[in-house]
């Protein structure tokens, strides 16, 4: 949840079901709640279906329905998952000896880090 709007995405086994975005109201766990609902009733589920939900961004320490969960740990599944998707644009045309990475992702140490054990890479 941001400061201008929530997000939910609800997965299973990896996929998507469902998700939703919309305006922030007034209060968060309102928002919260608005676009947790919008988002279940899509994949035509309840809040008992849902065996975990993390809450991050403005306001995540409010949200009642959600789990804890470390920004830390958060951060490191994005990367994680930035990594794999470059690994797999990277794969669709080779991966040479040395790797070069431009732009704002050569700046995120996560990233880089990330993609060494993901590619096979050694040097960042």
């Amino acid at each position: 949840m941001g400061s201008l709007s929530a997000e939910a995405v609800i997965m299973k086994d990896g996929s998507i079901l469902s998700f939703e975005i919309m305006k922030v109201r007034p209060r968060p766990e309102q928002s919260a709640d608005d676009v947790m609902d919008a988002a279940l009733s899509k994949a035509g589920l309840s809040l008992d279906d849902i065996d975990y939900c993390i809450s991050t961004g403005y306001g995540r320490e409010s949200i009642s329905f959600a789990q804890g969960k470390e920004l830390s740990d958060i951060t490191a599944a994005i990367n994680q998952a930035m990594a794999t998707r470059i690994k797999s644009l990277v794969g669709r045309i080779g991966i040479k000896k040395d790797v070069c990475f431009t732009g704002g992702v050569a700046k995120n140490t996560g990233v880089v880090k990330s993609s060494r054990g993901n590619s096979g890479c050694q040097r960042g």
